[in-house]
C-alpha cells in the first residue's frame, strides 16, 4: 500500500487536474480499506434470534401466570390468564427498548368504543356499554400485520320476569326476578390483520383471531317481584339459584372478526366477538350463558 502511494506521488506533476482528483479518490479508498481490516467492526445487528424470542415469550408467560395467581389466589384463573397473555408482550417491548431495537413500522394505539351484548336466551333486553384499551401493531409486511390488544370492558343485558327455583332446606320456593346482568372484563386479543383496499391517504383492513375474556368484577343486580311456594314442577323454571353458588363468572374464549378503516393515524373499526361456548356468567345462578358482542371502535396510532 505504501509503495503504491509513493509511485502515485511521483506521478502527480505529470497529471492533469481531473486525473489528480481520481488519484486522490483511489488513495483515500485504499487507505480506508486497510484501516477497516485492522480495526474490529462493531456489531450492529441487535435483532433477537427466533429461539430467543420464543424463550422470552414462554418464560415471561409462565412468570405472568404466577404473578396472576399470587394477586388473586382465591379466584386465580382470570388474573393468571391476564398475566400470562400480557407480561410476554410487555417483556418483549422492554427488552427491545433496552437493546435499542426500533421499528418505526410497529405502532402503539389506543381505542375507545361502545358495545352491545347478544346472548343465547330467548327474551332479553340489550344494554349499551363503553370500553377502553391499548394495543400494539407489529408490521410483518406491506400487507400483513399482527395486532395485540387489551381492553377493559363491560357486558350487560336485562332478563325480565325470570322464574328462579330457590331451595333452602327444608323448604323451597319459586322467586320471580328481573335480573340486570352486568360484569366487567379484561379482554385480550391476538388479531392477524391484512390490508384489503389501499387508497392514496387511507386503507381498509380486515382482522380475524382469538380472544380471551377474563371477568374481574360482578355487578349483577336482582329485583325481586314476588315469590310462591306453590310448586307443581320444580324443573319448569328459567334458572336454579344455588345456595352453594358456583362462584364468580368464569373465563371464556372466542373468535373475533373486525373491519377497520384507517386514515392517517386515526382508526374506525367494527368488530364482532363470538364466544366459543356457553359458560357461567350470572353470579348466584347455575347458568350457561353465551355472550357475543358487537363493537364500534375509534382509535389513534402513535
Amino acid at each position: 500500500m505504501i509503495l503504491s502511494a509513493l509511485i502515485l506521488i511521483l506521478m502527480i506533476p505529470k497529471l492533469t487536474s481531473a486525473q489528480l482528483t481520481r488519484v486522490n479518490y483511489e488513495v483515500n479508498k485504499e487507505v480506508n480499506n486497510q484501516i477497516s481490516e485492522l480495526i474490529p467492526q462493531e456489531k450492529t445487528n441487535k435483532k433477537t434470534s427466533l429461539f430467543g424470542k420464543i424463550l422470552i415469550l414462554t418464560s415471561s408467560s409462565v412468570i405472568g401466570g404466577i404473578i396472576g395467581v399470587a394477586i388473586n389466589p382465591i379466584n386465580a384463573l382470570p388474573t393468571a390468564a391476564i398475566g400470562a397473555l400480557t407480561i410476554p408482550i410487555l417483556s418483549y417491548e422492554l427488552i427491545s427498548t433496552i437493546r435499542g431495537v426500533k421499528r418505526k413500522s410497529d405502532k402503539w394505539f389506543v381505542k375507545i368504543g361502545t358495545n352491545t351484548t347478544f346472548t343465547n336466551y330467548n327474551k332479553y333486553i340489550k344494554r349499551i356499554n363503553s370500553f377502553i384499551g391499548v394495543g400494539r401493531s407489529y408490521h410483518l409486511s406491506d400487507v400483513f400485520s399482527l395486532n395485540w390488544e387489551i381492553f377493559y370492558k363491560s357486558r350487560a343485558f336485562l332478563l325480565n320476569n325470570q322464574r328462579v327455583y330457590y331451595f333452602t332446606y327444608p323448604s323451597d320456593e319459586i322467586r320471580y326476578y328481573d335480573i340486570d346482568v352486568s360484569n366487567n372484563y379484561i379482554d385480550i386479543f391476538l388479531m392477524p390483520s391484512t390490508k384489503l383496499f389501499d387508497f392514496s391517504k387511507s386503507k381498509i383492513n380486515i382482522s380475524f383471531g382469538p380472544f380471551l375474556s377474563a371477568p374481574i368484577a360482578n355487578n349483577t343486580k336482582y329485583t325481586l317481584k314476588y315469590m310462591t311456594k306453590n310448586i307443581t314442577n320444580p324443573n319448569d323454571v328459567d334458572f336454579n339459584y344455588d345456595t352453594e353458588e358456583p362462584g364468580e363468572p368464569t373465563v371464556f374464549i372466542g373468535l373475533s372478526f373486525g373491519v377497520e378503516y384507517e386514515f392517517g393515524k386515526q382508526i374506525i373499526q367494527l368488530k364482532y366477538c363470538k364466544a366459543f361456548n356457553s359458560t357461567h356468567q350470572i353470579y348466584h345462578l347455575n347458568d350457561k350463558s353465551r355472550l357475543n358482542t358487537l363493537e364500534i371502535i375509534i382509535g389513534y396510532k402513535f
